[in-house]
């Protein structure tokens, strides 16, 4: 950590992970992960880090800059970044009590990608929060396999608790219940003619409003949401009828064979008699 020798309290924690022939299989994977209890000039610089960064305020407040972005953490608040880009972090003031994650792997991507970007969270209950980051680095000082299967699980549990509250406050009650209006819309018209434009117009919302919020709270864009459910409902037909693949794909929605099959292959690693062989062999 450039910039940041000893300058945290010999009581801080500090645990490392050696990766592991499982980890790599994991959704979750923590390489390292602390508490810190920071002096006023503790400070970390990076050009790059591959992996994703969790920060926690216990007392104090810390900062943290990246892509353009500035963030304050004050007690009771966090932030998730990506450190494969420049960044800093570091106390403000008086010092900063903080817990840390660094963590890898598919969820982590995923998480990063659903939550709101460029925000900081707050968590409501602290002290079952840092319970669990208690928990994840007491895991980490004997890493067997079944300790690592643990530690991701929790993990899962606390970035499931940022989603969750992240998603569901304040304001935001009402622009949830929109979202899922409009997904419940792109489930019942995906076999029409839509784009993302006539949703945004449907609902009176701009494109990249609808677009960003969309994939905060349902994962994924809307065009991908609605393909998605347009190749479901398609595996469903070739699994129980024999239908053309010309044919369930218009009834699906698409406007053509090649675009289809083109579309199944991706999101399935098959083509749609492949997949209608291997589902009745």
């Amino acid at each position: 950590m450039a910039g940041s020798q000893n300058k945290f309290r010999d009581n801080s924690i500090w645990n490392t992970s050696v990766q592991a022939e499982i980890t790599g299989r994991l959704n979750f994977a923590v390489s390292e992960a602390g508490h810190f209890y920071a002096l006023p000039e503790y400070c970390v610089t990076r050009e790059r880090h591959d992996s994703f960064l969790l920060l926690y305020t216990v007392k104090g407040q810390g900062y943290v800059k990246t892509q353009n972005i500035e963030i304050l953490l004050k007690e009771g608040t966090g932030f998730f970044f990506d450190c494969r880009h420049p960044h800093s972090y570091g106390s403000v003031k008086a010092g900063w009590e903080f817990y840390w994650m660094h963590v890898t792997g598919p969820g982590a991507l995923l998480y990063h990608d659903s939550l709101k970007s460029g925000e900081a969270f707050e968590i409501k209950d602290s002290e079952s929060f840092v319970r669990n980051f208690n928990d994840i680095l007491s895991i980490m000082v004997h890493p067997d396999t079944l300790s690592r299967l643990k530690a991701e699980s929790l993990t899962n549990r606390l970035f499931y608790r940022i989603a969750s509250e992240t998603m569901s406050v304040g304001d935001d009650s009402d622009i949830n219940a929109l979202i899922h209006r409009i997904a419940a819309y792109i489930d019942e018209n995906f076999q029409g003619d839509i784009s993302v434009k006539d949703i945004a117009d449907k609902f009176n919302i701009s494109e990249y409003y609808l677009i960003r919020r969309f994939k905060s709270i349902m994962g994924l864009p809307p065009y991908n949401y609605l393909i998605n459910r347009r190749i479901a409902e398609a595996k469903k037909a070739l699994a129980l009828t024999d239908e053309p693949v010309g044919e369930i794909a218009v009834t699906c929605g698409f406007s053509d064979s090649a675009g289809f099959i083109a579309s199944f292959k991706s999101r399935t690693g098959t083509t749609p008699l492949q997949y209608r062989k291997d589902f009745r062999s």
